[in-house]
């Protein structure tokens, strides 16, 4: 009997070891592109890119994470309760395969979306989570992103590399996204990600969670103290070198928060950590705003014309998407469907890379669920984080804040841009920050 029960000790422990490398491996390849494209479509020799649907490495991970914690319910936390509006959200996803124009896209989109809200409910149902290694973790993987993002600007290219996910960009190339000046064109950063955009969000999210991180090390950590604010310095250049302006907007409402919040929570040896951390990040910026000011500035002026021109595009895609609703009110046409209502009901000939989503992720949830849709998952977003300040206020730690604060700064980036609903790593991203603040 005992050798039985050492054994059965022995492969839970195992399984349980087997468990947390698989969450931390999933958290560290989550901003990594690896995919198996399952479905490409062309149209006039063009690949229609948000038609492209495919199976990423990170999915494959959190999928064996799933199983093997599922597997382990003495884990979870009993009689947690799920929340309903998560299940009619995820439910009136799959429903909208009923009307969508493309079946398997809608199918496509809502399984990934189950893959997310699978995860959130895990996450809140779990005893325990490791806050500080998951921290850690993402931001290292941030900073690998972050050194590619570095030698892109610094030498204008990239190289690509299908394994990683990294494509090709010149800042010659026509499609790439670019800075415009007296000096010529520039290259933004993209790191290993589709978009400079969307590693500016990724690595907003990274450095909420590293200096959270940082501040949580002890004076005698000095090894530790040293790499994270290394680290951190990195990855504050890597979200300047992206040069986008909705993860600078969302990195300063972030930290307003945080110091407004913290204020009254904080001592005074945390403060001086927290205040000398920033004097690093400013030097930073002070020595980047005046050896690229003349990148930074046009950045910020609509009169610039590449600026103008993206302004004018995106109030196009603004009118565009007040049309769609209109026209799909109740029922949206189809979750994933957005561009693809697009490509079908244009009476123009386009390139098929002119249809683009609207860049805000509440009209896009909008345009593609219709009003339940759109009304559930605001739900979803007032019930998850206003609980907390609601009802515990007063208790709210120096964690909750910085989790808190991540998600103010990723509602602040979808107000500006779609990648939170487009891009599987962003939609999964959401889901992971939400229920990160549940479980904080």
């Amino acid at each position: 009997m005992k050798k039985t029960k050492q054994k059965k000790d022995e492969i839970t422990s195992t399984l349980s070891r087997i468990t947390k490398v698989l969450f931390y491996l999933f958290v560290f390849l989550l901003p990594w592109q690896t995919v198996l494209i399952l479905r490409e479509i062309f149209i006039q020799g063009e690949k229609f890119q948000y038609a492209t649907t495919g199976f990423y490495l990170f999915e494959a991970i959190l999928i064996l994470y799933l199983f093997f914690s599922f597997y382990q319910r003495k884990y979870f936390k009993k009689n947690k309760k799920v929340n309903p509006l998560v299940l009619l959200f995820l439910f009136w996803s799959f429903l909208s395969i009923l009307w969508t124009s493309d079946k398997f896209l809608t199918f496509s989109f809502s399984l990934h979306l189950i893959l997310g809200t699978l995860l959130f409910f895990l996450l809140i149902s779990l005893k325990k989570i490791n806050f500080q290694k998951a921290f850690q973790v993402f931001s290292i993987s941030i900073s690998i992103q972050s050194l590619l993002a570095i030698f892109q600007f610094f030498t204008q290219q990239s190289f690509s590399n299908k394994y990683l996910g990294v494509s090709s960009q010149s800042a010659w190339q026509g499609g790439a996204h670019v800075l415009e000046n007296s000096l010529g064109r520039w290259l933004r950063g993209y790191g290993g990600l589709p978009h400079p955009n969307i590693l500016g969000g990724f690595l907003v999210i990274s450095l909420i969670f590293g200096i959270y991180y940082y501040l949580t090390l002890q004076k005698k950590e000095k090894t530790q103290r040293y790499i994270s604010l290394i680290i951190l310095s990195v990855n504050f250049l890597a979200l300047l070198i992206t040069f986008s302006r909705s993860a600078w907007m969302g990195f300063l409402v972030a930290i307003a928060i945080i110091i407004f919040l913290l204020r009254k929570k904080i001592n005074k040896k945390l403060l001086q950590k927290t205040l000398s951390l920033f004097v690093v990040l400013a030097a930073i910026f002070s020595i980047f705003l005046f050896s690229y000011y003349e990148l930074i500035f046009p950045r910020l002026a609509p009169e610039n014309r590449l600026e103008s021109k993206s302004i004018n595009e995106r109030s196009v895609l603004l009118e565009e998407s007040k049309s769609i609703i209109k026209n799909n009110f109740f029922l949206g046409v189809g979750a994933g469907n957005y561009t693809n209502y697009l490509q079908q009901k244009s009476s123009e000939k386009k390139p098929v890379w002119k249809n683009q989503p609207v860049h805000n992720v509440f009209l896009l949830i909008f345009a593609e669920l219709g009003i339940v849709g759109f009304l559930l998952f605001l739900g979803i977003l007032i019930f998850t984080f206003l609980e907390k300040i609601y009802f515990s206020y007063q208790k709210l730690t120096p964690l909750n804040i910085f989790v808190l604060s991540s998600i103010f700064a990723l509602i602040v980036i979808s107000l500006f841009d779609h990648w939170l609903w487009t891009n599987v790593s962003g939609l999964i991203l959401l889901w992971l920050i939400l229920g990160f603040y549940k479980k904080s």
